[in-house]
């Protein structure tokens, strides 16, 4: 079980933002992550464990871009509120609601699906610059961003379509997983689906993965992907 360094800033490099993200989630940190690739720099604030908002400098994760491809405003809207925003000095959600294109809980509900975006693409980073500082964040209570970790981390894995990552991950089809003490307390808050769930009274004791995939009748894939999930939350360890 990944355990935070007691440093308050701590740099990492090529390392999973997953299971750090969930070690400060349990030890209740309140700070910053930023993550450095060569493409963009994204930061996830968390107050006592929890992610409350997050941000990034790449303009496809902007909420502008978020607007548009969810088909929650026009292009001729945008291009004018984009317009105001840029001679006003304003934020754009702001410009959005004055202009009653949206109302705020319309950019509220855009602002929690930026956040997904930027988060869920965090966490299935291979290679990126990772550090975290304790530090006081604003608790974005218009936000109301409380989505459960360990549902982010389930939905952001489950988007993985590349095969040799998630053996990385899991440490091979030989690999033996075996539940932990905290089995049923991270399992819970996993949102996960029902042909999912069944599988669990399966996982009660050491198995290679070779056999929880042999003893269902999901894709095998999708089993590697679930167990990579519940690794990585603390509900499985690795047997070395």
């Amino acid at each position: 079980m990944s355990t935070m360094p007691q440093q308050t800033e701590f740099p990492l490099t090529g390392h999973s933002l997953a299971p750090l993200i969930k070690a400060a989630a349990r030890e209740k940190r309140t700070g910053l992550f930023t993550v450095r690739t060569p493409e963009a720099t994204r930061t996830v604030s968390l107050l006592h464990g929890q992610i409350v908002f997050a941000g990034s400098n790449d303009r496809e994760e902007r909420l502008n871009s978020v607007l548009l491809r969810r088909n929650l405003i026009s292009l001729e809207d945008l291009t004018s509120a984009v317009e105001i925003m840029l001679r006003k000095n304003q934020r754009l959600g702001e410009v959005l609601i004055e202009q009653g294109t949206l109302e705020e809980q319309g950019i509220v509900r855009a602002l929690r699906m930026q956040v997904t975006e930027i988060v869920c693409r965090l966490l299935t980073l291979r290679v990126a610059e990772i550090g975290f500082r304790e530090q006081a964040v604003p608790d974005y209570s218009d936000v109301s961003y409380r989505t459960p970790i360990n549902a982010l981390i389930r939905a952001s894995f489950f988007q993985v379509r590349d095969v040799h990552h998630v053996m990385d991950e899991i440490g091979g089809p030989s690999a033996t997983v075996t539940p932990t003490a905290l089995f049923a307390t991270e399992i819970a808050s996993a949102g996960l689906r029902p042909e999912h769930t069944a599988l669990i009274p399966y996982l009660d004791e050491p198995r290679e993965i070779v056999q929880v995939c042999a003893s269902s009748g999901l894709p095998d894939f999708d089993i590697c992907r679930l167990l990579w999930v519940l690794l990585t939350v603390g509900a499985l360890s690795r047997l070395v």
